[in-house]
């Protein structure tokens, strides 16, 4: 997933995923924000910075190359 983009539609915030980030099959992986976030196992920090619209925002995966993998709420 190295320089995948996660985007928060809302506000059109961006995270790129770091190099040798990797998702196993069925395996899962917490992207983070706020001031209380912390790194871990399987869990990335994006900012301290509260990014998500509590009222709904929107979220979208795209690939390397752009292409978008996937989108929530679909």
């Amino acid at each position: 997933m190295s320089s995948w983009k996660l985007v928060s539609e809302k506000g059109n915030q961006e995270f790129t995923f770091p190099a040798g980030t990797a998702l196993a099959p069925g395996g899962t992986l917490k992207i983070a924000t706020g001031p209380d976030t912390t790194a871990g196992q399987g869990v990335l920090v994006w900012t301290r910075k509260n990014i998500w619209n509590n009222n709904g925002d929107p979220g979208a995966i795209y690939n390397s190359g752009g292409k978008l993998v996937s989108r929530y709420p679909r």
